[in-house]
């Protein structure tokens, strides 16, 4: 429940990639700091009641990990996929945004059912 609400701003705000009008990208824009904007501050509230003194900095440096490679996976991507273009049309944007989309359903599955996972086994006496 937690993960939707950035992964559907995330997909949203791929809207001025799709339409590559100034309106389009303004309203990309601004869904996209909403996006951001909810993802970092809920952030802390959901590190802090989900981790022990004791594995605090553990779950935070995971965080920070998995968010920096992200940039770097996408950037790499981005390179082999459109290194050797010279204009991007519509077809390859469409097509961008879709394996984001992809991407973000992903990460938010991922996500959603490795915390359950987690929740359980600390349930259990296991974490």
């Amino acid at each position: 429940q937690l993960w939707v609400s950035p992964a559907c701003f995330t997909a949203a705000s791929f809207i001025g990639i799709i339409f590559m009008t100034t309106w389009a990208i303004y309203l990309g824009s601004v869904i996209t700091g909403i996006g951001m904007g909810l993802t970092w501050v809920v952030f802390p509230k959901v590190l802090t009641d989900n981790s022990t003194e004791g594995n605090l900095q553990r779950n935070n440096t995971i965080w920070w990990c998995i968010y920096m490679m992200s940039m770097v996976i996408g950037n790499t991507a981005d390179y082999v996929y459109l290194g050797k273009l010279t204009t991007i049309d519509s077809h390859t944007r469409l097509y961008i945004y879709l394996t984001c989309c992809l991407f973000v359903l992903a990460a938010t599955l991922v996500g959603t059912l490795g915390y359950r996972n987690l929740l359980q086994s600390t349930e259990h006496g296991q974490g």
